[in-house]
């Protein structure tokens, strides 16, 4: 299975997210201290409904606790491949509180910057919280997609100081000065990868991976609270309620009816056993179902979906150059179409893959100033992605360059309705330079800065 997997995220790697770019931003340093925990009570009632704060300067969303005990169990810094700093500290703000964990989430670092910047403006940011509490915290960089790739770039060169959370992208090598906990989801585009990964490394304890039933997206806080027992398990110091919450997780995983999740839930809490030393109570369950003929027969299929995923990619990366709309319409309604689980999760990465697919060709197409090409591989990134504002978006781009304005501000609209909020690189397009005078457009651009906030 290692080859198979190592296989497939090496043929595919063309069409996964990175953080590398040519996009700028102002590198100028931003060391503002985060409000400490002494001050975080009056903080809160001060935002009664909402204690989530944002840096004087805007370059990072954050949220402190409010805690009985002197200093915070932890923290994560939190990177959002689109910037979008606000949405994980919402997300996760209650589990912060529970735990005690400090949030802080970058609104800078994004994709398409190279990892120079990048490294950069993450260092700030961990220079931010270890100046803002006098006798540290255990800091773990939390990224997803191209965030992820950035917090392997980072703690590769904090040589150890920080360890990462990553969900939707994996590291480039298999050799790190830090610990690991990856969260893979079976309906993600790049779930071959995440396997492929967690294949390549050692299980020495320093690396562990969770599967889920999710989508490239953030984890639900359901799943992101295994994190959450992983970065405490690894203080030297853990309260009470540390270990009352891991048997409630161990419980909750003796019970899942779904095999490879069960093991996978299992092997976790031993590996926390392993950290805080405790005995691992479920050994003898955990070996008695990895050696029954459901659990092997699970295994041996994934497997043969997986290489069955290959071949669809294979197929379909030509496919893009070759066939024409109304191929591809029937081919995205039977991926829709209901299945077997297994089945139903591959059709979703496929989809995903679609759309990443689409992405890359299209930019790269609009580089070369092929408009008419990326408009029609604009049609399959539609129909496989209808909810991402992105496709909306590079249409009205490239209907922009077409000079055909009233057409470009109908996708810009919609662009808009889909969510799209990212003011900077619409005010970057040259192309709509020419728009300045016109009303409709500058009302589209009020209202995405309403989107951003």
């Amino acid at each position: 299975m290692n080859g198979l997997i190592h296989f497939t995220s090496q043929l595919f790697l063309v069409f996964l997210g990175s953080c590398t770019g040519s996009q700028s931003t102002n590198n100028k340093e931003v060391n503002e201290p985060i409000k400490t925990h002494n001050a975080a009570k009056k903080e809160s009632q001060l935002l009664a409904k909402d204690s989530i704060s944002q840096s004087t300067d805007g370059s990072f969303w954050y949220y402190i606790p409010t805690l009985k005990q002197a200093m915070p169990n932890g923290c994560f810094i939190i990177l959002d491949p689109h910037a979008n700093a606000k949405l994980p500290v919402t997300l996760y703000k209650n589990l912060a509180q529970s735990y005690g964990f400090v949030l802080v989430a970058s609104a800078k670092i994004q994709n398409g910057m190279p990892f120079s910047q990048t490294r950069i403006l993450a260092n700030q940011l961990i220079e931010t919280v270890t100046k803002s509490f006098d006798n540290g915290l255990n800091i773990n960089l939390l990224g997803l997609s191209g965030g992820a790739r950035v917090a392997f770039d980072v703690a590769t060169e904090e040589n150890g100081n920080v360890d990462v959370v990553y969900s939707g992208a994996a590291g480039n090598s298999n050799n790190f000065p830090f610990r690991m906990l990856g969260f893979a989801g079976q309906s993600d585009m790049n779930y071959s990868e995440l396997l492929a990964f967690d294949q390549s490394l050692p299980k020495d304890g320093h690396h562990f991976l969770i599967e889920t039933n999710e989508k490239h997206a953030w984890p639900s806080v359901e799943n992101m609270e295994l994190a959450f027992l992983w970065a405490l398990s690894k203080n030297h110091l853990r309260p009470k309620f540390y270990f009352e919450k891991k048997e409630k997780r161990y419980q909750s995983a003796k019970r899942q009816t779904f095999l490879w999740q069960k093991v996978n839930q299992l092997e976790l809490i031993q590996l926390l056993c392993k950290f805080d030393s405790t005995s691992f109570l479920g050994q003898s369950d955990l070996n008695r179902i990895k050696s029954t003929q459901p659990y092997l027969e699970n295994n041996r299929k994934r497997q043969d979906i997986l290489k069955e995923e290959i071949k669809a990619r294979e197929y379909y990366s030509t496919a893009f150059f070759e066939k024409n709309l109304t191929w591809w319409k029937i081919e995205v309604q039977k991926l829709r179409m209901k299945s077997q689980p297994e089945i139903e999760a591959m059709n979703q990465r496929l989809l995903g893959y679609f759309s990443l697919a689409a992405y890359s060709i299209v930019h790269n197409a609009v580089k070369a100033n092929d408009f008419e090409g990326a408009l029609r591989i604009l049609d399959i990134y539609e129909l496989a992605d209808p909810e991402n504002s992105e496709y909306a978006f590079m249409r009205a781009v490239c209907l922009c360059h077409q000079s055909r304005q009233e057409d470009a501000l109908i996708h810009l609209t919609k662009a808009y309705r889909l969510g799209f909020q990212d003011l900077s690189r619409l005010n970057s397009e040259t192309c709509f330079q020419s728009y300045s005078n016109n009303p409709l457009f500058e009302k589209l651009k009020f209202s995405i800065s309403k989107n951003a906030q």
